[in-house]
C-alpha cells in the first residue's frame, strides 16, 4: 500500500481559509495556556519567565490581529501607570523603599515621579484628544445581500473609510442540531474579506456567492438572473462590518445583519431578519 505524502500546500490552503473567529480562539486556548504554565511553576513577577511568556503573548496578538494592537497597547499602558501610582502611594505611606528598587519613597521622589506621571498624563490627554477628532471624520457605511448573493458595501459619509472588514457566519439550517449549532465549519471557516481604502460616496461588492454555491452545490442561471437547486436548501447568513476613519479611528459599533435564504428548484428567497445574540 502506497503511503501518503504529507502535503504543506493544503494546511496552508486551510490555513487561508480561517477567519478571525478561529484567531481569537487560538488566542484565548494561548491564554488559558500560559496561565496554567505559570500555575503550575509557580511562576512570580520577580522570575523572567513570567514576563517573558507575557511578552511574547502580546507580541502574538499584535501580528496575528495588527490593527487592534495599537487599542491594546494603550489598555496595558493605562493598566501598568494605574498600578505603578498604587505602588507607589503604598510606599510612601508606609516609608519604606520602591519594591523592586534601592530609591526610597520620600517625599521628594513622590513628587518627581508624580510630575513625570502628571507629563505621561498630558500625552495620553493629546492622543485621545486626536481620536475625537477622528471621531467627527468617521464615515457612514451600509450594505445590503442583493439577489445575485453578492454583498454591496456603500460610503455614505463625507469621508473615506479604511481598514474593512466584513465578517460572515454561514448556518446550514437543515443542520442545526444539538452541537452541529456552532460547528467548526460555520464559525471558523465563514468567508472573511477586507478592503483597505473606500472614498466617500462610492461603494463595491464582495462576491459571497462564489461560496454559497460551492458549499451549498446551488447553481447560478446568468439568463434568468436567479439561483436554483434540485434539492431545497436552507441556510442563514450573519454579516458583520467593522471599518476605521481614514485617522485610524475604529467604529465602535459594527453593522450587524442576518438573512434567512432558501433555494429550490424554481429560485431563491430572501428575507433579512433580526441579528442572533452571539
Amino acid at each position: 500500500m502506497e503511503k501518503k505524502k504529507f502535503d504543506l500546500k493544503k494546511i496552508f490552503y486551510f490555513g487561508s481559509k480561517l477567519n478571525s473567529n478561529f484567531k481569537k480562539g487560538f488566542l484565548f486556548s494561548l491564554f488559558i495556556f500560559i496561565i496554567i504554565i505559570i500555575r503550575l511553576f509557580n511562576l512570580g513577577f520577580t522570575s523572567s519567565w513570567f514576563w517573558t511568556f507575557w511578552f511574547a503573548f502580546i507580541l502574538i496578538f499584535a501580528l496575528i490581529f495588527p490593527e487592534d494592537s495599537q487599542e491594546m497597547g494603550k489598555i496595558i499602558f493605562i493598566l501598568i501607570l494605574v498600578f505603578f501610582v498604587i505602588i507607589l502611594l503604598f510606599s510612601w505611606l508606609h516609608g519604606g523603599n520602591i519594591p523592586y528598587t534601592n530609591i526610597k519613597a520620600d517625599n521628594n521622589t513622590i513628587v518627581a515621579l508624580f510630575t513625570i506621571i502628571l507629563a505621561i498624563a498630558t500625552i495620553i490627554n493629546i492622543v485621545v484628544s486626536k481620536e475625537s477628532i477622528g471621531f467627527s471624520r468617521l464615515p457612514e457605511l451600509d450594505f445590503n445581500l442583493n439577489k445575485i448573493l453578492c454583498v454591496e458595501i456603500e460610503n455614505k459619509g463625507n469621508y473615506p473609510a479604511r481598514g474593512i472588514t466584513l465578517s460572515t457566519r454561514i448556518t446550514d439550517k437543515q443542520k442545526m442540531k444539538g452541537w452541529q449549532k456552532r460547528r467548526f465549519i460555520d464559525l471558523y471557516t465563514s468567508p472573511e474579506f477586507k478592503k483597505h481604502y473606500l472614498p466617500s460616496n462610492e461603494r463595491y461588492a464582495e462576491k459571497l456567492s462564489d461560496y454559497l454555491e460551492k458549499r451549498f452545490e446551488i447553481k447560478y442561471d446568468k439568463n434568468k438572473e436567479k439561483h436554483t437547486s434540485i434539492k431545497r436548501k436552507s441556510f442563514k447568513v450573519r454579516l458583520v462590518l467593522n471599518y476605521h476613519s481614514d485617522t485610524f479611528f475604529k467604529n465602535p459599533l459594527p453593522i450587524i445583519k442576518e438573512y434567512e435564504i432558501e433555494v429550490d428548484s424554481a429560485g431563491m428567497t430572501k428575507k433579512e431578519i433580526k441579528p442572533s445574540e452571539d
